[in-house]
Order: structure tokens, then C-alpha cells, then sequence
């Protein structure tokens, strides 16, 4: 079975696809929880478990969830206009 992030040439693909699903609105409330849960306080541990109580379809496992979720979060603090789907 083909997983959906396959179907990307990059992970920044798949950020901003993800990204997309977003309204406007709702951005800031998104960036400032991964600012919350990437702080030094949260562990690799809790991250995983954050993880896999959403609806995500795909594993991360280790400080890769932790590099893939912070590369989401400059991403989504990028202006919106600069964040086109490929």
C-alpha cells in the first residue's frame, strides 16, 4: 500500500500540503501550540504520544517528529503566499 507521504518529492511537500488544510485563522493557534509542545520541556516521549493521538496517517519516530514538527512550525510562520503547493 502506497502511504499519502510517498506520494511527495520532499517533506516541505508534505508540510505545506498538510499546511494547506489550515484556515487563515487558525494558524496563530497552530504555531503556538508547537511552540508550546516544542519547548525544552517536552520529550522526545510525550512528543510521540501527542503524535499518535492524531488523526495522522504516517509514523515519525524519535527526534525526527521532533525535527519534522519544527520545520512545520517555520513553515507555518512563513506569509502564506510564500507556502505553494507543489
Amino acid at each position: 500500500m502506497t502511504q499519502d507521504f510517498e506520494l511527495f518529492d520532499a517533506a516541505d511537500d508534505l508540510i505545506r500540503f498538510g499546511l494547506s488544510t489550515i484556515p487563515n485563522a487558525e494558524i496563530p493557534d497552530f504555531t503556538h501550540y508547537l511552540h508550546t509542545v516544542l519547548s525544552d520541556g517536552t520529550s522526545d516521549r510525550e512528543l510521540q504520544e501527542i503524535w499518535r493521538n492524531t488523526q495522522a496517517e504516517f509514523f515519525i519516530t524519535g527526534s525526527g517528529l521532533r525535527a519534522f514538527l519544527a520545520r512545520a512550525l517555520e513553515i507555518a510562520e512563513m506569509p502564506r503566499s510564500s507556502k505553494p503547493i507543489a
